[in-house]
């Protein structure tokens, strides 16, 4: 569909909830430079490099990045 192609750029900046950006560190991709500008793009926006992960995520890093998920949403402010 035409939204699905639509151009998302710059788009994070509307992003308003509290938000954990991850992204591996030895990404060939898209480097970290690129979650770090993410991070900074979302106000308030936390980055966790993943060491020693790339593009995809290794299947033995999961139960990692489950806790790191977790405790973002467990640490996360309540609205009202």
């Amino acid at each position: 569909s035409l939204a699905s192609r639509a151009d998302w750029t710059g788009g994070f900046r509307d992003i308003a909830c509290s938000t954990l950006v991850l992204h591996g560190a030895e990404d060939p991709v898209l480097p970290p430079a690129n979650g770090a500008a993410l991070a900074q793009g979302i106000p308030g926006a936390r980055l966790h490099l993943l060491p020693g992960t790339g593009h995809q995520l290794p299947d033995a890093l999961l139960p990692d990045i489950a806790t790191l998920i977790a405790d973002h949403v467990l640490a996360a402010p309540r609205g009202p």
